[in-house]
């Protein structure tokens, strides 16, 4: 098996209302260590082929961290998480037997153990999308995962765009995903900005894959704050606080 890991890690992070110019929100240290350290020793553990960093904003300070650990790519515009991925597309291996995990650099709760259940989940069910989905109690914000009367997966909704009834599904996207990387990379061919911020998302490959026939899945997480993002740094006391009681255990 040839395994690409890509590490989405080149947001501004504005709301951190960091004074350092420059400085990328991956960065930010928790218990002494860089955010992004903690999605990379968590990665480590499903023993990738290849780990690639997608960096922009701050990017020189996020490739020192890295260095050593990931490959580098830029990202020098942010036109989506599609985009984001197209930069990373030389080291996404065509043919059988060769997938790509995609995941955020501002998760630091994500685990080792989730990401080998995923790959598990996503060979066995000969998918060629899994998205790593979780139940939470308030799903304001997030991307709701909607299912047909089979339990299947249909379409990933996001707030705005969501009814009143979608706005009431518990299940949401996690931004950790699973590709086969044959059907990856004839998907990015077809992913389309026609949008309101005329961005390419990851999450267009649902539709793009269900249409073409392909197998697409979701796989619910067992702890839904290894999902939690780090945007401003109320958030970053809460991923602290959460890392060291991990800790004590």
């Amino acid at each position: 098996m040839n395994l690409t890991v890509v590490i989405l890690a080149a947001g501004k992070g504005t709301r951190m209302k960091c004074k350092k110019k420059h400085y990328s929100k991956v960065a930010f240290l928790i218990l002494g260590k860089p955010i992004v350290s903690y999605v990379l020793k968590a990665v480590k553990e499903v023993k990738p082929t290849t780990i690639v960093t997608v960096v922009g904003f701050g990017g020189d300070i996020t490739s020192k961290i890295v260095e050593g650990q990931s490959e580098v790519v830029w990202q020098k515009e942010q036109k989506g998480t599609g985009h984001a991925v197209m930069q990373a597309k030389k080291y996404i291996k065509n043919g059988p037997n060769n997938y790509t995990i995609v995941l955020c650099g501002d998760a630091p709760q994500i685990r080792g153990e989730t990401l080998k259940k995923l790959v598990k989940y996503h060979i066995a069910n000969k998918n060629d999308q899994t998205l790593v989905s979780a139940i939470v109690d308030n799903p304001f914000g997030y991307g709701r995962i909607v299912r047909d009367k089979n339990k299947k997966l249909v379409k990933v909704v996001e707030e705005t765009d969501a009814n009143n009834h979608e706005k009431k599904i518990k299940e949401v996207n996690s931004g950790v995903v699973m590709f086969s990387n044959n059907a990856l990379l004839k998907g990015l061919t077809k992913l389309t900005n026609n949008n309101v911020k005329k961005e390419y998302y990851l999450t267009q490959l649902i539709s793009i894959f269900l249409k073409d026939k392909k197998r697409v899945d979701a796989m619910i997480m067992k702890d839904p704050h290894e999902m939690d993002g780090i945007n401003d740094r109320h958030q970053l006391e809460l991923a602290r606080r959460a890392l060291q009681k991990r800790l004590k255990k």
